[in-house]
């Protein structure tokens, strides 16, 4: 945005400013746009909704009479113009990225993506080789993303052939589908219920009222609803009354009572309908539909006008949620949106944390199991990995053995989260305490919320707890930290690189939230470094299985103040200190704690090749000392399926040591063919 705004005041260079494919009559600027993709073919446009809104600041701008405009606002101000006029591509993109907000809207980040792109002249991909773009063939409907990474699922690694991605076989799923996008456009006016309650009152919440039908939800059969202004629907037996809180984060909604009720939640904050909006239901036989059109708190000042819009669409046998309309700045608690079964189930369903999806409609399938194993957490299903002793472990996990109790170093992995649900950019900070999106428990305590700080740790948090507040320094001051008060329990941290560490210059530090874990990320300097550009990038995964992950994806730093630690501290009455690494950031390093510890580490491999050694010389059927092609002619030669007792010049076919040569014997064969040696 600003380029065409120091053009206009004469601020940039002159050749800067003949690239310019805006230009600002007046240097005026606004706020909250909503963008639209005029042609959803163009390369500017891949993995955009058709229209989205975003807080953000923009100029007043007009094109060059040789310019594109490739995106708009809804009154016709340029988003994303280019031009190719003048020796190469230019293009400006009028977003102000976070001068006043404190993040980028996700489809606003991706335009960005698309033009560095497209001024790059790179060609959008076509994984299928169909001459049809790969967004184009997911947004018309030809291919699938369903695990939303860009690219189409039939080009996406299936060891195992049966249709999943390879990464969402090994995730178990969270409960919810995507569906095509559907919404409700029935005015208010044929509500049966309507409000533009104030947030003054607290809580906004309908008197009790009947379903059209019973409902059976988490082994309950529910009869009664009542709807919240703060975004969320409390559903009930007979005879029972409204429990529900005025608004906080779905740690309070879902502990709020007892027995604690169902709730369904479509973006569950503190919102307002003080300057824009209402919230309201409307009955149909074997139909309630919800709606919501809001501000968050935060944003209820007038300023903005954007708002946010979505419904609940509840079924006897179905429960749908659509999102028409985002508009967050900020938000107070952790903007939840899913399901909590009450009573005697007490399970919570994320669909969305921290923010709100827009033009989406998503239906509650109920909990998904992975597909397939994955016990070496390296994203690859255990049935595709080589496992030539048979005995059920990759062999990577035979060779591998944990390091310490409940500690092993695992293939190296990084997950670049998608979007962070909060970040920051600051020396000796921290997020302030925040609700897990799943209790977990170690030694002898659950831990329900965290608080992350910018110098390398995340401090676990039970129901009640204060943190303590901890900045930086060597592990045994954090473990033995007190809060000021003698005898306090110590608390429990896990640590990646904990140090005196620093964003404040350069990089950022923040969470993301997903299915079954949350990613705690940091891209940041040692305060030794600080604004000299050595940035650390790493990671921490907390898992809803109670496991944790730490990903080193870049190590340059040049000093340090203190030990560096990276581990685990269970506090509390367990006071056990679990040390991956001090006094170092490892680089493509990754490691994996789990209370049990990881199975296998029962085989040698004296030259490192990864083969167990009790596999060496299996497959050698020729007993010359390689695996080759003369093996394999011998090895189709044995195949004689299951159950045929094996000959014995073939058993060193029988990898499994199950008597037999078969087609399990000849994928491990496979694994350990090497071709002559020299």
């Amino acid at each position: 945005e600003w380029a065409a705004y120091d053009v206009y005041h004469a601020w940039m260079s002159p050749g800067v400013s003949a690239l310019m494919p805006v230009t600002a009559p007046d240097g005026g600027c606004g706020y909250s746009g909503r963008w639209i993709v005029p042609d959803p073919s163009h390369p500017l446009a891949a993995w955009l909704p058709d229209q989205w809104g975003d807080q953000a600041g923009f100029s007043y701008v007009v094109p060059h009479e040789n310019a594109t405009v490739a995106l708009e606002s809804t009154t016709g101000t340029p988003f994303v113009t280019y031009r190719t006029d003048t020796g190469g591509t230019s293009i400006h993109v009028n977003h102000d990225l976070t001068y006043d907000t404190p993040t980028i809207n996700r489809n606003s980040l991706q335009a960005l993506v698309n033009a560095v792109g497209f001024a790059a002249g790179s060609v959008p991909p076509d994984c299928n080789e169909n001459s049809v773009p790969d967004f184009l063939d997911v947004r018309n409907g030809t291919s699938t993303d369903v695990n939303d990474n860009h690219v189409p699922d039939e080009c996406d690694p299936d060891c195992n052939e049966n249709g999943i991605p390879d990464d969402l076989d090994v995730r178990p799923g969270s409960g919810f589908d995507q569906v095509p996008f559907e919404f409700d456009v029935t005015t208010p006016a044929e509500w049966d219920f309507v409000n533009d309650c104030d947030v003054c009152c607290s809580n906004c919440v309908t008197p009790a009222a009947p379903l059209p039908f019973s409902l059976n939800l988490g082994g309950e059969t529910l009869t009664q609803f009542a709807m919240s202004s703060n975004g969320y629907v409390e559903l009930f037996r007979a005879g029972e009354t409204v429990h529900g809180p005025g608004y906080g984060s779905v740690r309070d909604l879902t502990g709020y009572s007892t027995p604690s009720h169902t709730y369904l939640m479509g973006a569950f904050d503190e919102h307002s309908q003080r300057y824009f909006g209402g919230y309201g239901y409307r009955t149909e036989p074997g139909r309630v539909t919800f709606y919501w059109e809001t501000q968050t708190y935060e944003d209820a000042d007038g300023t903005y006008a954007g708002v946010n819009i979505y419904q609940i669409v509840v079924e006897s046998d179905t429960l749908q949620w659509n999102f028409g309309s985002e508009a967050v700045m900020a938000y107070g608690y952790d903007l939840f949106s899913g399901l909590y079964l009450g009573y005697d189930a007490t399970e919570l369903y994320e669909l969305v944390s921290g923010e709100i999806p827009e033009q989406e409609s998503w239906v509650f399938v109920g909990p998904t199991p992975a597909y397939s194993e994955d016990i070496d957490y390296d994203g690859i299903p255990d049935e595709c990995e080589p496992d030539c002793n048979g005995n059920g472990l990759p062999d990577d996990m035979d060779v591998a053995p944990p390091i310490d109790p409940g500690l092993s170093q695992i293939p190296f992995r990084f997950v670049p989260p998608p979007s962070l649900n909060w970040s920051d950019a600051c020396d000796t900070c921290n997020s302030g305490p925040v609700d897990l999106p799943f209790p977990v428990t170690f030694g002898s305590e659950t831990y329900v919320a965290f608080q992350q700080t910018s110098d390398g740790y995340v401090e676990l948090l039970r129901e009640g707890d204060t943190p303590y507040g901890y900045s930086y320094g060597p592990v045994a001051n954090l473990i033995a930290y007190d809060g000021g008060t003698p005898g306090s329990p110590h608390h429990t941290y896990i640590m990646a690189a904990f140090d005196d560490l620093d964003s404040e210059f350069n990089g950022v530090f923040g969470y993301s939230a997903e299915d079954g874990r949350i990613i705690f990320y940091w891209y940041t300097e040692t305060y030794e470094d600080e604004d000299d550009g050595r940035q650390n990038e790493f990671e921490i995964v907390l898992s809803d299985d109670a496991s944790v992950g730490w990903n080193f994806a870049l190590a340059s730093y040049s000093g340090y103040g203190y030990d560096l630690f990276t581990g685990l501290y269970l506090g509390h009455d367990d006071q056990t200190l679990y040390e991956v690494m001090r006094e170092t950031i490892p680089q493509e390093e990754s490691w994996l704690f789990t209370e049990t510890g990881l199975p296998g580490g029962g085989s040698e491999d004296e030259n490192a090749n990864g083969i167990p050694d009790e596999c060496e010389g299996q497959g050698d059927l020729d007993d010359d000392g390689d695996v080759d092609l003369a093996d394999l002619f011998l090895m189709v030669g044995c195949l004689d399926g299951p159950g045929v007792p094996v000959d014995t010049s073939c058993e060193r076919g029988d990898f499994d040591n199950d008597a037999d040569v078969d087609l399990e014997d000849f994928a491990s064969f496979q694994a350990v063919f090497t071709g002559p040696s020299p």
